[in-house]
């Protein structure tokens, strides 16, 4: 039978770099969650243009509806990839 191989403590941190600890890129999410709040609301619709329906709801609806579905699952990420430092005590 083989023995599972127990890491030592040193390879479980997070590698360095000349400014300290390696930071994960968090900020494509947040580019993402920009664009799509541009095209969730109407402003570039002209106010004259008759609606155009999809599935039954106005086509500027679905659009922004689906957009903020996008930037739930954005931000939902974007809190999974941030790091988080509990070894620090809280400040009060």
């Amino acid at each position: 039978m083989t023995e599972r191989r127990i890491p030592p403590d040193n390879e479980a941190e997070p590698r360095q770099t000349r400014k300290g600890v390696a930071r994960r890129r968090t900020w494509p999410p947040f580019v993402g969650i920009a664009v799509l709040l541009v095209i969730a609301f109407p402003w570039y619709r002209e106010a004259d243009r008759p609606p155009v329906f999809w599935w039954g709801l106005p086509d500027w609806l679905v659009v922004a509806v689906c957009c903020f579905v996008g930037i739930a699952i954005l931000n939902a990420y974007a809190w999974w990839r941030a790091d988080w430092d509990d070894t620090t005590p809280e400040r009060r």
